[in-house]
């Protein structure tokens, strides 16, 4: 009867965060999270897929809130990876639920897969609490496809740093993306993608980070010797939109853009066959 009525719910609230209005989207968002403290995974899960793709363009919205809520419901759903797991081994009446816990914890893994760029991009947001709503999500999402806590990463970036944030992140930025690299080099080519998509992106701090996080992932494949990954990834694709951000109305754009392009300094003109 829960998950029945649950489910219900949730879908009426999941369609509303289509609305062209951003105080109904605001609402919607709201709602959502206050249910996910208190409903089974029984509920939850015939809405999971539905739900996390009317919450990606959420995240890109241009309203603050909208973004600070959608990444927290982010989080609030990666934790029913964790959660499956602490009441499968200590409740043996869910046992024969064990399918659907896989199932979840799947769509789940593929969704962070599908979202890391906004998470890792985000986490450098104009507005702090987006910021930190961001960043908590991305720990939380990196801890389930790594299986490791990479805040020490942060932590290391702060004291070698101090306050200048923008030097912290581009830090931690590469040091994740590294590990991120390691263990998914077939991902890379889709981040990549998914990065240039930022490039329209209505603040200059997304569209530099994004414009310098390809240069740092196409530097850890080079590094890793990853031949076969380079060789599907489009260069002519990546100048071409490089280009297009040498002319942005922002200092900050072009000189990220910039820096970026040393990365492909060991390019030569026959590797414009990939």
């Amino acid at each position: 009867m829960e998950a029945s009525y649950g489910a219900s719910i949730i879908n009426l609230l999941i369609e509303k965060l289509s609305d062209q209005s951003e105080s109904v989207i605001l609402e919607s968002l709201n709602s959502l999270q206050q249910m996910m403290e208190f409903l089974s995974m029984r509920a939850v899960i015939p809405c999971l897929t539905n739900l996390l793709v009317k919450l990606r363009p959420c995240f890109d919205l241009n309203n603050h809130n909208i973004r600070s809520l959608g990444f927290y419901l982010f989080n609030r759903v990666i934790s029913l990876v964790s959660t499956q797991h602490e009441k499968s081994s200590n409740n043996k009446s869910l046992q024969g639920f064990e399918k659907d816990e896989i199932k979840i914890e799947e769509i789940i893994k593929d969704q962070i897969h599908g979202h890391l760029v906004s998470l890792l991009l985000h986490s450098n947001d104009e507005k702090q609490a987006v910021r930190l709503s961001c960043y908590k999500t991305l720990i939380k999402a990196l801890i389930v496809i790594l299986d490791e806590d990479v805040s020490h990463l942060m932590d290391e970036a702060k004291n070698k740093y101090g306050e200048d944030y923008n030097r912290i992140y581009e830090d931690f930025i590469t040091n994740t993306t590294k590990l991120i690299t390691e263990k998914f080099e077939n991902r890379v080519p889709y981040h990549i993608s998914n990065c240039i998509n930022h490039f329209l992106s209505s603040q200059e701090s997304i569209r530099a980070s994004s414009a310098f996080m390809i240069g740092i992932f196409y530097e850890h494949l080079t590094s890793l010797n990853k031949g076969e990954v380079l060789k599907s990834i489009s260069l002519e694709n990546i100048f071409s939109n490089y280009a297009k951000l040498l002319k942005d109305f922002s200092s900050k754009v072009k000189i990220k853009t910039s820096k970026a392009l040393i990365f492909f300094k060991h390019i030569k003109a026959s590797d414009n066959k990939y």
